[in-house]
């Protein structure tokens, strides 16, 4: 008996060491583990899935929505800025994209710079009222000991825009920047 308990945990161990399983978990869906991450399958073949790159140091969640449309969200460091994202809006050379993802029709990015908070509030005050927008232009500013929050807000012909920059005031790096695009129209 001892010797087909050994000889099962030595099968569980070969198969989840050599990367890939996949395993039923009812209704006719599927949930496949391999060595970059696991992968569900439903009924009808649609695919969501969490995948880890240790390579990139990144870790992206895929699916579709309730509309059909792929979804994305992915965490890490050297993020690719999603093809929804529009292409207008500036960003630094040095911008490390640790966050980025598509949902439904919102897209956000998130980086951090090197670049003074200053010159990255003046970058996308500069963009801002250059005529992108159709409506005035909403901010928001709280200070604090040595630190600097900044929130722009709005509309664009094609979708709405967020901007929130924060970092240090006293240090030339710390800069972290979060931009949100959304097409999806609100009733007002």
């Amino acid at each position: 008996m001892k010797c087909i308990r050994i000889g099962g945990l030595i099968f569980m161990i070969v198969v989840l060491l050599s990367g890939c399983i996949t395993i039923p978990i009812g209704d006719g869906n599927k949930m496949k583990i391999s060595k970059d991450g696991i992968t569900f399958t439903d009924e009808e073949g649609g695919q969501h899935s969490i995948t880890i790159d240790e390579e990139e140091g990144q870790v992206s969640m895929k699916g579709f929505g309730t509309d059909g449309e792929d979804q994305v969200i992915s965490v890490g460091q050297n993020l690719s800025i999603p093809d929804s994202f529009p292409a207008d809006i500036p960003m630094p050379d040095d911008a490390h994209i640790f966050h980025a993802s598509s949902l439904q029709s919102v897209t956000t990015i998130s980086f951090e710079t090197a670049i003074d908070i200053g010159k990255i509030v003046d970058l996308y005050e500069t963009y801002l009222n250059s005529g992108i927008l159709v409506a005035e232009l909403n901010v928001m500013e709280f200070q604090g000991e040595g630190s600097l929050n900044k929130v722009f807000s709005g509309e664009r012909k094609d979708g709405q825009l967020s901007i929130v920059i924060e970092g240090s005031i006293e240090r030339e790096y710390d800069t972290t920047v979060q931009i949100t695009f959304s097409t999806e129209q609100f009733d007002e």
